[in-house]
C-alpha cells in the first residue's frame, strides 16, 4: 500500500475499519472512510488521525449512502479532490435486514455494482488513472444455505457472480482494473448486532451445506485483512478470484481467477 490511496465503503467500523487500519499500517498515502453512520465515521476518523503519523493528511471520512447513486459518486469526487488519484476500492458496506429486504438489496448488491463501475471510471487508464484494484466483500454464506437470511445470502451470491463476470469484462481489462471478492466466515462485528430477521436468532439453523463446508466458522478479523492484502498484492493474477476465509488464517480459492 506504500504510496497508494484506498476508498473503503462501510469503513466506520467492523471489517471496514480493520481494513483502514491495515492499509495505514502498510504505509498507505491516504485512506477514505465512506459510511452512512456519521457519528461513528467522525469518531473513527479522529481516532485514526491521532493514531497514525501525518493522520490529518492521510485519513478522510466522507458521509455516504452507497444505496444512493449521487451520494456515492459525490463521495468518490471528494476523495479525488483530497488525494488526487486513488488505487484501491473496497466495496465493503453491507447490512442484514430481512424485513426491509429492499434496503439489503440496495446496499449489498446495488452499492457494490455502483462502487465497482465508479472505480473503473476514476481509476481506469483510459480515464486518466493508473489502474487499480477493486475488492468486493461477499460472505462465506454465499456458498451455503441459511433460510432465515435468505435475502442476505442471495445478495452475497450476487456479489460473487458479479465479481467473477465483471473481472473478465473488456472495459476493466483495458483500464487495468482488477476485481476480486473476499468471503469471510463469521466475524463478530456490529453487522451481527444490527441484524433484523423474520425469525428469532435462537431458532437459526444453518443448512447442512454450510455446516459441512465450515462456512460458519468464527474467525478473527485479521484473517480477513490478511486475505485482502494478499489479493491486492497479487491483483493481476488474482483478478476474478473468489476467496473464502473460513479458518486457519489462509485463503481458500473457491472459484479460480477468471483468466484461467
Amino acid at each position: 500500500m506504500d504510496g497508494k490511496v484506498a476508498i473503503i465503503t462501510g469503513g466506520a467500523e467492523g471489517i471496514g475499519r480493520a481494513l483502514a487500519e491495515r492499509f495505514l499500517d502498510e504505509h498507505a498515502t491516504g485512506v477514505a472512510i465512506l459510511d452512512v453512520n456519521e457519528p461513528k465515521g467522525r469518531e473513527t476518523e479522529n481516532q485514526l488521525k491521532t493514531k497514525y503519523k501525518n493522520g490529518d493528511a492521510r485519513v478522510l471520512f466522507v458521509l455516504c449512502d452507497v444505496s444512493c447513486k449521487e451520494s456515492l459518486e459525490n463521495a468518490f469526487q471528494e476523495v479525488k479532490r483530497k488525494f488526487g488519484d486513488f488505487h484501491v476500492v473496497c466495496n465493503n458496506a453491507g447490512i442484514v435486514d430481512e424485513i426491509d429486504f429492499e434496503s439489503t438489496v440496495d446496499v449489498n448488491i446495488k452499492g457494490v455494482i455502483r462502487g465497482t463501475y465508479l472505480a473503473v471510471k476514476y481509476m481506469g487508464t483510459e480515464n486518466g488513472g493508473s489502474g487499480g484494484v477493486v475488492i468486493n466483500t461477499a460472505s462465506a454464506v454465499g456458498f451455503g444455505v441459511d433460510p432465515k437470511f435468505a435475502v442476505y445470502v442471495a445478495t452475497k451470491q450476487a456479489v460473487i457472480g458479479f465479481t467473477r463476470n465483471v473481472a473478465a469484462h473488456r472495459m476493466f481489462i483495458r483500464n487495468n482494473v482488477h476485481v476480486a471478492a473476499v468471503c469471510p466466515g463469521v466475524v463478530k462485528t456490529a453487522l451481527l448486532q444490527k441484524s433484523r430477521v423474520n425469525f428469532p436468532l435462537k431458532e437459526r439453523s444453518h443448512g447442512i451445506i454450510g455446516r459441512a463446508r465450515g462456512l460458519y466458522n468464527e474467525i478473527p478479523i485479521s484473517y480477513v485483512t490478511n486475505a485482502v492484502m494478499r489479493l491486492i498484492e497479487n491483483s493481476e493474477k488474482m483478478s476474478g478470484a473468489i476467496v473464502a476465509v473460513i479458518a486457519k488464517d489462509r485463503m481458500k480459492i473457491i472459484s479460480p481467477p477468471s483468466n484461467l
